[in-house]
């Protein structure tokens, strides 16, 4: 049996292969527990699943889409001269990137844009991946254009996350086709938070791709000072170019909600962070959408069940200093 079967990586090649997403087995989905179900759905057949994305090798769904990219650009030859990437982020793909750029790839030098509001936690992970930070305030350049411009320098690239289709490829490819390898038929309704849009897109193409009747919603904010880790407003989504219109449902959810949501999955065994609080709430509004419009019927698979999954980015750790910021005692925090 190859030990890599036991959870053993070694040989000169051991980081560069455990990196490898087809090294590993799919990555876990969960069945919540009766808590975490909204006592109005009792007795109405729903069952709600947790896909942690937390749980790939670097802890986050982002290094999905940078792998992708990264594979991308090599085999198109954008790599060739490159010394330097440049991303904007907000925390985990510059991070994935520092990581996979110099591992799999052999760029040393990763420069990321981040918001000047990021959470310390997230900075100190892209300082300890070896990322050089700069921070942006909201001007006349957003930080997507700023690493746009920069990438342009000689020896510089931009991967360009929010438009580069291989985001979507990522999440089409892999992250759908694993979601729909474990649920198959049995799936109804899908949930994801939307930044760059390439995890919601690309899951959204490859579950209609299998059944048209599976329902995808889109999550995102609904100000720029109600801000979640990760994901966007409907005004900053324009600056995206994935076509997260065509996502059946488009909801909002605050940030005190993704965080106390956060916190009850963390007690009830499923450490993650608050853009998994995120999509499970998404996921929840659409959910009472159905109910209480009597179309819950219209979400039931064959087995007469309502089946929904939403993704789980990453974990609670960078973003410890935000919860009491957004919760309190009196939400038992």
């Amino acid at each position: 049996m190859p030990k890599e079967s036991l959870g053993v990586w070694s040989g000169p090649d051991a980081v560069k292969d455990f990196l490898e997403l087809k090294n590993h087995p799919s990555i876990p989905m969960i069945e919540l527990p009766g808590e975490l179900i909204p006592s109005s759905f009792s007795g109405l057949g729903v069952r709600i699943f947790a896909k942690r994305m937390d749980m790939s090798p670097l802890g986050n769904i982002k290094s999905i889409a940078v792998l992708y990219m990264l594979e991308d650009a090599a085999n198109s030859g954008k790599l060739l001269g490159v010394k330097t990437l440049v991303e904007s982020s907000s925390g985990n793909t510059g991070f994935s990137l520092a990581i996979y750029a110099k591992h799999v790839y052999g760029i040393e030098n990763v420069t990321v844009i981040v918001p000047s509001d990021i959470a310390p936690g997230k900075e100190q992970m892209l300082t300890l991946a070896g990322a050089d930070v700069l921070k942006f305030r909201k001007g006349k350049e957003s930080g997507i254009q700023m690493a746009r411009r920069m990438g342009e320098q000689d020896g510089w690239l931009c991967l360009g996350q929010y438009e580069n289709e291989a985001n979507v490829k990522a999440h089409r490819e892999f992250t759908g086709r694993e979601i729909w390898e474990q649920l198959g038929d049995k799936l109804t309704i899908f949930s994801a938070g939307m930044g760059t849009g390439g995890t919601a897109v690309g899951c959204h193409q490859m579950l209609k791709s299998q059944n048209e009747s599976i329902v995808t919603v889109g999550v995102m904010c609904p100000a720029d000072d109600d801000a979640v880790p990760g994901v966007r407003t409907r005004e900053r989504l324009l600056e995206t170019r994935f076509g997260w219109e065509a996502l059946d449902v488009k909801t909002e959810v605050g940030s005190k909600a993704a965080y106390l949501a956060s916190t009850k999955l963390c007690r009830n065994g499923l450490f993650v962070g608050p853009s998994s609080g995120f999509a499970y709430e998404g996921l929840v509004n659409a959910l009472n959408f159905y109910y209480v419009s009597g179309e819950l019927d219209k979400i039931r698979n064959f087995e007469r069940e309502v089946v929904g999954v939403f993704i789980c980015p990453d974990l609670p750790l960078p973003y410890i200093e935000k919860y009491s910021t957004h919760l309190s005692p009196a939400d038992g925090f």
